[in-house]
């Protein structure tokens, strides 16, 4: 979104006013799972366990806005992490590879590539190649558009391969929020767009061409309701990839509870879109949502924003899909924000999308906000976010739970990374914090990763910092298999391994 003021959303200031202020009515609820912090010195166990952290992006790195909208991607041995508006690519032990280096540099010379902004980027298990794009104030035809670049090879510190499209078809028309998703076939965008009629619409970009460095194919459809989440596909190494030219979009009413699942098949070719069904968040968790509110920080009157509950990422591992949201809730004592996480079936196994399990956790008085997940090969879950309160300055927090935790729990949550200072910006109180982080899952299955936001002592106008954290658990991905041949060879058996 732009780098100032409130986030754009799909209803007037005046009904979000309204939201707010309902919130802060909230009666005590039931249903949650009140989290406990974990005591370093008590040997408590947790899922999942931090095996690695080392400071990322900040403000003062040259180039940075506000709010930074964090976003990595894991491969085997490079990691890549953006924000508002940076790039820096790093070895897996957090050793810097290239950057920082601004986005518009980055994209120099692709036309309609300046003024960019809202990153994302991923890494394609399948095909090993890595993929970033970012919104642009000034796009290649009517108005902004999406700029986008694929690595080369499986180097990503080496050469790109770099387009753009236009996001708006009409005068005014502003593309907003966009997120992205690997398939198998394609790589997803989906975005908000605002102007002359909100609309949200999703976009497929043929993956053969953009690896190969040639002219490429990018078709649109438009979505039901609003936030398009392409589903971002894990597990190639596993065994679990989706195959084919089928691929989910998750959208959402913008009511903190309907969660719209469409399905597009073979976008290049019969090109067919269809709703596959809706699932209610509140009632699968027992817990109405309220729109998030702002948040307070330690020694200030002067709180950060918590933006609102729409849908972040969409997560596929093991056939299901895996997403996260903030909202309010009332845990006992007051209204705070919260975190809500759901596992969905998005055809129900009968054509109709489906609650797995979804939990929501707080505690009183304090603020979650921002979370992501990543999902490894066992479903195992790591979920991490931004905390703050009147007691602490914003940090990086992380929980999880294990595959084989009862459905809808999660464990005792732990620091990542503490806040510094009281976070400020140059932009009015409440200040803009930020719109989304970044999780991601290891190619290995195994491993989970997350950058997130806190609140850095700078030297410049705004007090953020980024912040990596490596996950892991006990899970074991399946390792390769031998497989025997019906002859002999010169007296010798063959045998060729292969993951499963």
């Amino acid at each position: 979104v732009a780098p100032e003021g409130r986030p754009e959303v799909p209803i007037s200031d005046e009904e979000v006013e309204r939201r707010r202020e309902e919130s802060l009515r909230l009666r005590p609820q039931s249903g949650l799972q009140v989290i406990e912090t974990r005591n370093p010195e008590s040997g408590q166990t947790r899922a999942p366990g931090l095996e690695t952290s080392f400071e990322t992006i900040n403000f003062d790195d040259g180039w940075g806005q506000t709010p930074p909208d964090p976003e990595m991607a894991a491969g085997p041995n490079h990691l890549i992490v953006v924000v508002n508006s940076m790039i820096e690519i790093y070895d897996t032990s957090g050793s810097t590879l290239y950057g920082p280096v601004s986005s518009d540099t980055f994209f120099s010379g692709v036309s309609g590539c300046s003024g960019t902004f809202d990153p994302n980027v991923l890494y394609d298990e399948k095909e090993d190649r890595y993929f970033i794009g970012f919104d642009s104030s000034s796009g290649p035809g009517t108005d902004n558009g999406y700029c986008f670049a694929v690595s080369a090879s499986s180097d990503p510190s080496g050469s790109w391969y770099r387009y753009s499209f236009d996001g708006t078809s009409e005068d005014g028309d502003f593309l907003d929020y966009p997120h992205a998703g690997i398939g198998d076939e394609a790589i997803f965008v989906g975005g908000n767009v605002f102007g002359n009629s909100f609309h949200a619409d999703v976009w497929a970009i043929r993956k053969s061409e953009a690896y190969a460095n040639q002219a490429v194919s990018v078709v649109s459809q438009t979505v039901i309701g609003s936030t398009p989440q392409p589903m971002n596909a894990h597990g190639y190494a596993q065994g679990s990839w989706p195959t084919g030219d089928t691929h989910y979009i998750l959208s959402d009413y913008f009511d903190g509870t309907t969660v719209v699942i469409q399905e597009w098949v073979d976008p290049f070719g019969t090109n067919s879109f269809t709703n596959l069904g809706t699932v209610n968040l509140n009632s699968a968790s027992g817990v109405s949502a309220g729109y998030p509110i702002d948040t307070p920080q330690l020694g200030s009157g002067e709180d950060i924003q918590g933006n609102d509950y729409r849908i972040q990422d969409a997560e596929f591992r093991n056939g299901h899909l895996w997403i996260v949201q903030t909202i309010a809730c009332n845990p006992g004592q007051g209204a705070v924000n919260c975190i809500r996480w759901a596992e969905l079936d998005p055809d129900g196994g009968q054509g109709s999308p489906s609650v797995i399990q979804t939990g929501v956790f707080a505690s009183d008085g304090e603020y979650r906000i921002f979370a992501d997940l990543a999902v490894n090969h066992c479903n195992d879950v790591t979920i991490a976010y931004t905390k703050s309160s009147a007691s602490m300055h914003p940090s990086v927090y992380f929980t999880g739970r294990l595959g084989t935790d009862p459905a809808g729990s999660i464990q005792a949550e732990a620091e990542l990374k503490a806040g510094e200072v009281i976070f400020t910006s140059y932009d009015a109180v409440p200040y803009r914090w930020g719109d989304y982080s970044g999780a991601t899952s290891d190619p290995n299955g195994v491993d989970t990763w997350y950058v997130g936001e806190y609140s850095r002592n700078n030297s410049g106008t705004s007090d953020w910092g980024t912040f990596v954290g490596r996950f892991s658990t006990a899970c074991q991905a399946p390792g390769p298999q031998l497989i025997f041949a019906d002859g002999f060879e010169g007296g010798n058996l063959n045998r060729w391994s292969f993951s499963s």
